[in-house]
């Protein structure tokens, strides 16, 4: 070799910046399935726990329906015991009968002896009540249905519960097919060969991912 004779030097490769974009953008798709698919998950875990949650408080509200059924029918047989009382109280009131007026008032529930202003388990002589007082036939019908009414309204809160549980498992059902959705644009960008339809597919998931995960942020989770 001469010494004028010129020493080739190797360049160097130039750099494929259009591969170096693609790569990033496929790792960027593969980054968001996954973290779309265990946002998938959690959101189907909910639904399911609310799911759960709905039958447990309809049962539960059913059950305190038949109580407070239960406690109507027993509070209408009460009723009834004590209207015949009442009329045997009425025909028996002779002093003659003071005995057997007695036994009868000691028959007499509560709530009938306060309707004819008796004291509790007494079989004291009837008084009259004083002007200006509430409705007494009104106050024993309150008195006697009180158990049943408290059973049917915790029956229709156990209900209304319950169909809130319902949305809630229905809204975890919804976020879930928008993370469904964002997954499908995701899944389809590395497979472009073009650079701004990889970036288009990416940026429509990405934007479907992110409004999915604001609106379950904001979903109660199950007590």
């Amino acid at each position: 070799m001469s010494e004028t004779e010129a020493v080739e030097v190797p360049v160097a490769p130039k750099t494929d910046w259009r591969e170096v974009a693609s790569n990033v953008l496929d790792l960027a798709a593969a980054l968001l399935l996954g973290f779309s698919t265990v946002c998938m998950g959690y959101s189907a875990f909910q639904a399911g726990a609310w799911e759960g949650e709905t039958l447990k408080m309809f049962n539960e509200s059913q059950t305190a329906i038949a109580a407070s059924n239960d406690e109507s029918m027993q509070a209408v047989q009460g009723a009834m015991m004590d209207t015949t009382l009442v009329v045997k109280i009425v025909e028996l009131s002779t002093p003659n009968a003071e005995e057997l007026l007695s036994a009868y008032m000691a028959l007499m529930s509560d709530e009938g002896r306060e309707l004819l202003g008796l004291p509790a388990g007494t079989a004291a002589p009837v008084t009259a009540a004083p002007a200006g007082s509430p409705d007494p036939a009104a106050k024993y019908e309150a008195k006697i249905f009180e158990k049943a009414l408290a059973k049917r309204k915790e029956g229709e809160r156990l209900f209304e519960e319950a169909n809130a549980a319902d949305e809630n498992g229905d809204a975890y059902e919804m976020v879930g097919i928008v993370l469904t959705t964002a997954t499908f644009f995701a899944g389809l960008a590395p497979i472009m060969r073009r650079i701004f339809m990889k970036v288009g597919l990416l940026g429509v998931g990405g934007f479907i991912w992110f409004i999915g995960m604001v609106w379950m942020l904001f979903l109660p989770s199950p007590p």
